[in-house]
C-alpha cells in the first residue's frame, strides 16, 4: 500500500492545474468546440479505474462543476492498460473538432492512442461528445498519464489559434491527469450507520471546511448519557475492494467535550484488525451521567445538558478518507408529545386522506388479509407516516433545551405481526434503494419484514404493517423516553 505521494508528482500536478481548465470561445468561423472547460471534459470509470469528485460546493450550495480542482485526478489500478477520456460538450458542440493532447513526460512507460488524425484532431458526434482511448505499457505505481483538450490545432499551430496572442494557455483544458497505483491504494474508511445517524456532509462541504477529507462524510446522532455505540465501518482502497486483516485505529477526543465536563469512557480497543470483507466495528461505552451532562456549559451557547465526542478512525495512511462521528449524550430523551404524530395515509390500498380511518362498503376499518412469509401485498397492509415536528428534547429552560439529531425510533409488533420501514411512493426509485430501503409494492412476504425495527429519526418515516394472525396487532413506536402504540385488526385469507 502507498504510504505518501512523490513530492515531485506534488509540484508538478500543481503546475499543471495552476494552467487552468477555462471556458474559451474559439472564432466563429472554425470548426473547433467552444467548450473545454471541466464540465466537459471526463475519465470513463469503471473496474479499477476512479475519478476523484471533491464535491466543493458555493455558498449557496450548488455544485462548482467547472472548478479547475473538482476533479483533475484519476486514480488507476496499476493492472489497468487502458484508460479513456470523454469529451460532453452538450448538442451545442455537435459534429465539431476538438484536439486531445497526452504526454508522459519524464516517465518510463509507453502509450499509444485510437485518434486515427495525426494532429490529434477528433470530430464529436451528435451529441457533441467524443471519447480517446489510450492503452499503456510498463506503468509502474506513481506512473501518471496527463491528457488536456485545445480548441485549435495547439500541437502543430499554436500561435494561430484564437486566444494565443492574449494568453498562450487560453486555448488548453485539463489535464486530466491519470495515476497508476497498486491495489489497497487510497484506503476509504467509510462509516455503515447511514440509516440511523444524521449525515451533515452537505452542511460541512469541502468549500466551507477543506479538513473534511475527500470522500468523508461527517455523521451526528443524539443519545443518552450512558449509552453503548456500536460504529461499524467498511475498510475499502480507491477502487472498492476491502482492505483485509489491516489494523484500524481510533483517533477519538476522548476527554474533552465540547464545553467544561470531561467525557468518560468504558475500555475498547484503539486498534482493531479488518476482517476479509474489510469490516471493523468499534464499541464505545459511554459512562457520563445525567448529572454530568447538565454541568456541561457549552462554550459558544453557554447551553447546559449536552456533551459531545469526535470519533474519526484511521490507517494511519496518506493519503485516505475517512468518515467521521460526532454522537451527542445529553441527559433526557422526551420530547413534547405535541410534536410526535402518526397519520394511516393508506390501508388495504384504500387511501385515507385525513384522520387514521378508512371506509370500505360502510365498514370503517375493515379487518384486513393475513399475510404469510412469501405472500402481502398493499391490500394486506397499512401504511403510516410517522412524524416528528420538533427535534429538541422538553425541558422548560431553554438553555437546558437540547438538539436531538437522529434521535431512535424502535416499532415493535405484537405476535404473528411484522413492521418494516419502506420509501415514500414519491421517492425517486434510485434514492431509494440507494438508502438501503424498498417501496412497499416490493414487498412480497413478510420475510422480508421483521417483528422489530430500529432507525434513526432524521425525516418523517414511512412504516408498512402486516400481521400473519387473525385479530387485533399493536405496533408500539418508541422515541426517546416516550411510548405511542398503533392498533390495527387483520382476518383470514
Amino acid at each position: 500500500m502507498k504510504i505518501r505521494f512523490r513530492t515531485t508528482y506534488g509540484l508538478m500536478a500543481l503546475a499543471l492545474l495552476a494552467t487552468g481548465l477555462s471556458a474559451t470561445v474559439a472564432n466563429a468561423d472554425t470548426a473547433f468546440v467552444s467548450n473545454i472547460g471541466w464540465s466537459a471534459l471526463y475519465a470513463k470509470t469503471g473496474d479499477g479505474i476512479v475519478e476523484q469528485n471533491r464535491n466543493i460546493f458555493d455558498s449557496k450550495g450548488v455544485l462548482q462543476t467547472n472548478d479547475s480542482t473538482q476533479h483533475p485526478l484519476v486514480w488507476v489500478r496499476i493492472d489497468v492498460t487502458q484508460v479513456t477520456v470523454q469529451y460532453k460538450g452538450g448538442a451545442s458542440e455537435a459534429n465539431k473538432q476538438i484536439q486531445f493532447i497526452a504526454d508522459n513526460a519524464g516517465q518510463k512507460f509507453t502509450f499509444s492512442d485510437d485518434i486515427s488524425a495525426a494532429n490529434k484532431v477528433v470530430t464529436t458526434d451528435s451529441t457533441g461528445s467524443a471519447n480517446v482511448t489510450y492503452t499503456v505499457s510498463g506503468v509502474t505505481a506513481d506512473s501518471y498519464l496527463r491528457v488536456g483538450i485545445a480548441d485549435c490545432d495547439y500541437i502543430n499551430s499554436k500561435t494561430t489559434c484564437p486566444n494565443f496572442a492574449k494568453n498562450k494557455n487560453a486555448d488548453l483544458g485539463g489535464p486530466l491527469i491519470f495515476q497508476w497505483e497498486k491495489p489497497g491504494y487510497y484506503p476509504i474508511i467509510k462509516l455503515n450507520l447511514t440509516n440511523s445517524a444524521r449525515d451533515v456532509y452537505w452542511d460541512w462541504s469541502e468549500f466551507k471546511n477543506s479538513w473534511v477529507g475527500e470522500r468523508s462524510h461527517v455523521f451526528i446522532k443524539t443519545y443518552p448519557v450512558g449509552s453503548t455505540i456500536t460504529l461499524p465501518y467498511t475498510v475499502t482502497d480507491i477502487w472498492g475492494a476491502p482492505i483485509a486483516n489491516y489494523p484500524i485505529s481510533m483517533v477519538a477526543q476522548g476527554a474533552y467535550c465540547g464545553g467544561t465536563v470531561k467525557c468518560k469512557w468504558g475500555n475498547t480497543p484503539s486498534e482493531i484488525n479488518t476482517d476479509a470483507n474489510g469490516l471493523v466495528t468499534f464499541v464505545e461505552k459511554n459512562k457520563n451521567t445525567a448529572a454530568d451532562a447538565c454541568k456541561n456549559v457549552d462554550p459558544t451557547t453557554k447551553k447546559r445538558c449536552g456533551i459531545g465526542a469526535n470519533f474519526q478512525p484511521t490507517t494511519n495512511q496518506i493519503p485516505e478518507s475517512s468518515d467521521i462521528f460526532w454522537p451527542q449524550f445529553v441527559n433526557d430523551m422526551t420530547m413534547n408529545p405535541a410534536a410526535i404524530s402518526y397519520r394511516v395515509v393508506n390501508r388495504g390500498g384504500v387511501v385515507a386522506p385525513t384522520g387514521n380511518d378508512v371506509t370500505v362498503s360502510g365498514v370503517v376499518d375493515p379487518a384486513l388479509p393475513l399475510s404469510t412469509a412469501t405472500s402481502t401485498s398493499d391490500a394486506a397492509a397499512v401504511k403510516t407516516v410517522l412524524s416528528v415536528s420538533y427535534l429538541y428534547n422538553n425541558a422548560k429552560s431553554t438553555l437546558q433545551r437540547v438538539p436531538l439529531y437522529a434521535p431512535d425510533v424502535t416499532v415493535t409488533a405484537s405476535a404473528g405481526a411484522y413492521v418494516l420501514r419502506v420509501c415514500p411512493d414519491t421517492v425517486n426509485q434510485t434514492d431509494c434503494h440507494a438508502s438501503g430501503m424498498v417501496f412497499s409494492h416490493e414487498v412480497t412476504g413478510t420475510s422480508q419484514m421483521a417483528n422489530s425495527q430500529t432507525f434513526g429519526y432524521t425525516f418523517p418515516a414511512t412504516l408498512m404493517f402486516a400481521s400473519s394472525v387473525a385479530g387485533p396487532a399493536t405496533f408500539t413506536v418508541k422515541v426517546g423516553n416516550q411510548s405511542y402504540v398503533i392498533k390495527q385488526t387483520f382476518g383470514t385469507n
